[in-house]
């Protein structure tokens, strides 16, 4: 029986686009602030993106949605997902499972948003059976990362950092200076949820002031909530 063909098997490079203006973006309805988020990932000169952006204003949808199509044009090889692990890293410890399973209770945006685009996260995320079946995403936490290379120029791999307002300074620095050349981060976050102690350092806060100002980096910002009227008013809280 023949294998089904995945969209990246069927696409052909004359068909990639140079611009995502045209594309149909599963068929989401984004703002002007929500493509300038899509456009900086998908452009070709660009190595790290900043996202400072409010709750319920798509950002995680965005990133995720805009790997998708730049792996199904083949134009990277492997998407990483990463949550914080160091703020909760006392707790993730004492739960039941695999280190699979001790880190799929951090993935949840990720799964959501793979269903909103139409895709099943148990296919589309790495695993012992969904690996087998091609699948792109591996989802983790940042415990481990310390030692470990993020692509190289054989392997081109973007790297969505999300919840970046919750890593430390340290922990930021361990994660960006895994990425290799040809490689892209997407660093999102929300620095009025930042669930560090009180008066700790903020590694996303480090990051926008750093990377302020240099060609290969753009800076976006999302401001527009749409979860809720109640979520929209909360942020005042």
């Amino acid at each position: 029986m023949a294998t089904k063909k995945s969209v990246r098997d069927m696409v052909k490079p004359k068909e990639i686009p140079e611009t995502l203006n045209d594309h149909i973006f599963y068929s989401l309805t984004l703002t002007d602030e929500q493509k300038d988020f899509r456009d900086a990932i998908y452009a070709k000169d660009i190595d790290i993106i900043l996202c400072k952006a409010r709750a319920g204003t798509g950002k995680t949808l965005i990133a995720v949605a805009t790997a998708m199509i730049m792996y199904e044009y083949g134009l990277i090889d492997e998407i990483i997902y990463m949550m914080p692990g160091g703020v909760y890293e006392s707790r993730q410890g004492y739960l039941p499972g695999t280190l699979e399973e001790k880190n799929a209770y951090m993935c949840v945006p990720l799964r959501q948003a793979l269903i909103t685009l139409g895709y099943d996260p148990n296919r589309v995320i790495k695993s012992d059976i969904s690996i087998k079946e091609g699948a792109c995403i591996t989802a983790q936490s940042d415990s481990y990362i310390r030692g470990c290379n993020i692509g190289d120029a054989t392997h081109k791999t973007i790297l969505i950092v999300d919840e970046a307002q919750n890593y430390s300074p340290q922990a930021m620095r361990t994660v960006l200076t895994r990425l290799g050349v040809g490689s892209k981060a997407i660093v999102i976050g929300d620095i009025r949820q930042c669930d560090l102690m009180t008066g700790a350092a903020n590694g996303f806060t480090r990051c926008l002031n750093i990377f302020d100002n240099k060609e290969y980096a753009r800076r976006c910002e999302l401001k527009k909530c749409f979860r809720s009227r109640v979520a929209d008013e909360a942020e005042s809280i």
